[in-house]
């Protein structure tokens, strides 16, 4: 934008207007929309009491000028005359404009504040909603969007709903400005208009200079979102292990180095908010001080008296309101910077959706997903899973993890994935629970492409367990519902699971039993061991089997347990799961020797199928991996050291 342009638009900004396509503009007018529509009673409250707030300061220095004017008729007439009828009512107004002026900021100050939490906490959940809303998880992933995030929602202590507030003010402090004008300009015309103008000129420059420093703030949000994850280490679980290797004093040295550099370009900004300052000041004198001038000059002339002077005098020094900002104005301009993100951010996730999807040119199954489900498989068969072709690319690499995988896992029986690390083992199982789509071919589930079948529905088929399974701070009993949170309160399951989980007597122990959160962060909760963890996940997937789940994935989660520990769990799974369609995925060989049907992945293809027997005895990749780790598996258990 031009300056003259940019110059006007400085002006216009006076009466709410901005260029169409200014950002800080869409970002205000869709937040006033928001509060109208989320809390219109409280919105139109706040905004009313602005505007008598508004009122009232302009009628600040009338009323100063009627009470003046009255006393100097009392000086001459006495209390008993009408001059003292005059002072009395002169006094009785400026008494009820200085109660408001004393109680109205107050109670703005608190609808704006709550207007503020309304709305940023609807920005939240609706934050929430968009990036759980898609099939896939690749947003959730691209570094991009998770940057888009982070800047999404504040800026500092400044929040999107803090902008409502912030404009309220706004709103106040442009009216005084009018009303003081109004005054002004009743007794000379031009005068209102020159320091009117002067006003708007630096009004435009100061709020250029916030928006400036906003901005800044904005693009440093990645180095101060370092600072602030190195700050938590020092007080999360990492505090062991910093202490351990002494880690201490490089933590506040990093901590040190990365703020530094994420504010050091706005402590420059701010230094040329200072520099604007200084011509600020002499141009403001100067006007002020010549439009007392005019007022005084004309008060010796005899052309108004001191209650008009008195009035003039406040009117003029008032219509300095419109560059009072502070507070206001950086609310407003910081908050309206942190929404931006949360207006493009629906775009871009949107694309991102469709990027990942399959394109018009692969198979009929995977092209299902670009349109609403269609396909249907019946409530309670065993699943049978189909991988036809199928090739994979995760976004923005150059490199396929499958170049058409073809793979048929039978419906009702324990199926295991085994294979070197990188080999495509948990890849197959993000697309199989469709954290993302094939590039190309398709997945079936009982012959209907897994792309036609409803996400909600199909999610509700599938318990999984994967190798970094949360460990939820919240109570017992959440963790293992969550297997299937609809049915939460059916304690009959949750006893019945917890005993197959082998997790009653683990529960009994603990200070609240199923209520006790399981993180000492939380009063009353308790630190659960690892295998105690490993039982929890595992009553976590049951509740998912006794409430309808048909597919059962265990993604390597023992693989911090010792071959022993991780074989008896995988047996108890298989024993407890009998029936449904199991797939345990593990780079173990020894531990999935139960299973039916056996798959050796390497880099993403194929390399060998069959039962445990079969394929010792074809001596191929399998039975050489099963030699080497149950060789190894022997000399740990003699108590001699292994083989790296």
């Amino acid at each position: 934008m031009s300056g003259a342009a940019g110059r006007l638009w400085g002006l216009l900004a006076f009466f709410g207007v901005s260029p169409p396509r200014d950002p800080q503009r869409r970002a205000r007018v869709a937040l006033l929309r928001l509060a109208f529509a989320e809390c219109r009673a409280v919105t139109s409250l706040l905004f009313g009491l602005s505007t008598i707030e508004g009122v009232v300061g302009t009628l600040q220095p009338l009323m100063n000028g009627l009470v003046i004017g009255a006393l100097a008729g009392v000086l001459h007439g006495g209390l008993s005359g009408p001059a003292g009828g005059r002072l009395r009512l002169a006094l009785a107004a400026l008494a009820a404009v200085f109660a408001g002026n004393l109680v109205l900021p107050s109670v703005t100050d608190e609808l704006g504040s709550y207007l503020a939490d309304r709305v940023d906490i609807v920005l939240r959940s609706r934050l929430m909603s968009l990036m759980s809303s898609p099939v896939g998880i690749g947003h959730v992933e691209d570094a991009a969007v998770q940057d888009e995030v982070t800047r999404a929602g504040s800026i500092g202590l400044f929040t999107p709903g803090g902008t409502v507030w912030g404009l309220s003010d706004l709103w106040e402090l442009r009216l005084t400005t009018v009303g003081c004008f109004v005054l002004v300009a009743s007794f000379r015309w031009w005068l209102g208009a020159g320091l009117l103008l002067m006003w708007l000129a630096v009004e435009a420059g100061a709020r250029r200079q916030y928006m400036d420093t906003a901005k800044l703030v904005y693009r440093q949000t990645q180095d101060l979102r370092r600072s602030d994850y190195i700050k938590d280490a020092a007080f999360s679980d990492a505090v062991k292990e910093l202490r351990v290797f002494g880690l201490q004093a490089w933590l506040l040295g990093r901590f040190t180095l990365h703020w530094l550099d994420s504010i050091r370009e706005v402590w420059k900004e701010r230094r040329r908010v200072g520099q604007f300052i200084w011509w600020v000041v002499p141009v403001a004198f100067v006007g002020t001080a010549l439009g007392l001038y005019v007022v005084v000059d004309a008060a010796a002339a005899g052309d108004i008296g001191i209650g008009r002077v008195a009035t003039l005098v406040g009117a003029v020094l008032g219509m300095r309101a419109i560059v009072n900002y502070g507070l206001h104005r950086t609310r407003t301009e910081y908050g309206a910077t942190a929404y931006q993100p949360l207006l493009d951010l629906p775009e871009r996730v949107e694309r991102f959706a469709l990027a990942a999807a399959p394109s018009a040119g692969t198979s009929a199954g995977a092209v299902g997903s670009a349109g609403a489900p269609s396909g249907r498989v019946e409530d309670g068969e065993a699943l049978a899973i189909g991988f036809d072709d199928v090739w994979f690319r995760y976004p923005g690499l150059e490199r396929d993890v499958f170049k058409g995988l073809t793979l048929e896992i039978p419906a009702g029986g324990s199926f295991a994935l085994v294979g070197l690390n990188g080999a495509g083992k948990t890849t197959l199982m993000k697309l199989l629970i469709r954290a993302y789509e094939p590039t190309s071919g398709r997945i079936t589930v009982n012959g209907v492409a897994l792309a036609e079948l409803d996400p909600g529905w199909w999610r509700r088929q599938v318990a999984a367990i994967f190798q970094d399974f949360v460990h939820y701070p919240l109570s017992a009993r959440d963790n293992v519902t969550f297997g299937a949170v609809a049915h939460a309160a059916d304690d009959a399951s949750l006893a019945s699971v917890a005993e197959k989980a082998g997790l009653s007597e683990i529960v009994d122990r603990l200070p609240s039993g199923w209520d006790t959160p399981l993180s000492r962060l939380f009063a009353g909760g308790a630190e659960l061991s690892g295998g105690q963890w490993q039982r929890i996940a595992l009553a976590r997937s049951l509740f998912a089997v006794h409430h309808g789940a048909k597919l059962l994935v265990l993604d390597e989660p023992t693989a911090a347990l010792d071959v022993r520990a991780e074989a008896s769990l995988f047996d108890r799974y298989l024993d407890l799961t009998r029936g449904t369609t199991s797939i345990l995925i593990s780079h173990r060989f020894s531990t999935v020797r139960r299973a039916e049907r056996i798959c050796v992945l390497d880099a993403g293809r194929v390399l060998e199928l069959g039962g445990h027997d079969e394929l010792v005895a074809a001596g191929g990749r399998y039975a050489d991996l099963f030699g080497l780790q149950a060789a190894r598996f022997a000399d740990d258990a003699a108590g001699e050291p292994a083989d790296a």
